[in-house]
């Protein structure tokens, strides 16, 4: 009975501390958008003629962007890696702001990209078979593919938030109770829920920024294309730290981790067919399911993204978002 009563007090310290975690990073993601979009626009109402003065600090953003990423992996430091993606991802938030100015208020983010820009806006679009399907279904179904597409975002974000906290609620509960390896409730379905649920409700939000007919008509969107590389980006080294994190299980509990990986999916339960296609290069290069060290998981990432330029490049040339005007 103790240790029923037990349990009851810890699942709901639990969840008290999830709800309370869930709440105010998801309230900081959303709120810091807001809060940076209020200054900018009160300190750059319009960029556009500081451009060639804020050049090199772009630059420079954008290498210490770059160098965050790579110095998780290098130093085993996860959180710098995810920080450099975010960072990366940020400026997407500037395209819900509808300005008519391409570059006030948080839109002035963008110029973080100025390397990539520089080079070719197109660049920003190198992903865009990520978002092939819907690319698809509004080439067919015109506004009204934009109206399920909508529905389709707003369920993506729900289910992201959702799965980010049981995640968080099944860690905490599981470590409370002095479990090395939390195997029960969410995570013996995915071994990484949180990262699941970050990339379900970022995903979702890109879906409505890239859709959003409002800015589908806006002139400079051809100069500023919708960005389906940053989300990649960030998807990527998601995946990549959390296949760094699956190393330090295996050598820390061994076959018992490799036990738990046997039935419990990496993110997303997937048919076996999909799972096969999705893991064959990495199989194919390694002889082995998934890369485990660094090297491995490094080349795994440059070979998935190398892909998905090259199906970018083709669809790209075959396939393109409609453009309505207003």
């Amino acid at each position: 009975m103790k240790e029923n009563d037990g349990n009851s007090t810890l699942c709901l310290f639990s969840v008290v501390l999830s709800v309370l975690f869930t709440v105010v990073f998801f309230f900081l993601v959303i709120e810091s958008a807001r809060v940076i979009d209020g200054f900018f626009l009160g300190s750059f109402p319009d960029s556009g003629e500081i451009i060639p003065s804020l050049r090199p600090i772009c630059y420079v953003a954008f290498g210490v962007t770059i160098f965050l990423m790579l110095l998780g992996f290098v130093v085993s430091k996860t959180h710098s890696s995810v920080a450099g993606a975010f960072f990366m991802y940020l400026p997407t938030f500037g395209y819900f702001t509808a300005a008519m100015i391409p570059l006030a208020g948080i839109g002035l983010l963008r110029l973080l990209w100025l390397p990539l820009l520089d080079v070719s806006p197109s660049i920003l679009r190198l992903r865009d078979v990520a978002f092939a399907p819907f690319i698809f279904l509004v080439n067919q179904f015109g506004m009204n593919g934009f109206i399920f597409i909508e529905v389709i975002s707003s369920l993506l974000m729900v289910a992201g938030v959702f799965i980010f906290f049981f995640g968080v609620l099944t860690w905490l509960f599981g470590k409370f109770r002095g479990r090395g390896i939390v195997d029960f409730w969410i995570y013996d379905i995915s071994r990484h829920p949180q990262y699941l649920g970050l990339l379900l409700w970022s995903y979702g939000q890109t879906l409505l920024m890239i859709f959003m007919p409002q800015f589908s008509g806006i002139w400079f969107l051809d100069l500023l294309p919708e960005p389906s590389l940053p989300w990649v980006i960030y998807a990527l080294i998601l995946v990549a730290v959390a296949l760094d994190e699956e190393t330090k299980m295996t050598k820390e509990y061994g076959e018992n981790y490799r036990k738990y990986c046997n039935h419990a999916s990496f993110m997303l339960p997937l048919p076996r067919m999909i799972e096969n296609s999705i893991t064959f290069p990495v199989k194919a290069l390694f002889k082995k399911n998934q890369p485990s060290n660094k090297k491995e998981i490094t080349c795994s990432m440059l070979i998935y993204a190398a892909i998905l330029i090259f199906l970018s490049a083709f669809f790209l040339t075959n396939a393109r978002l409609p453009i309505f005007t207003h």
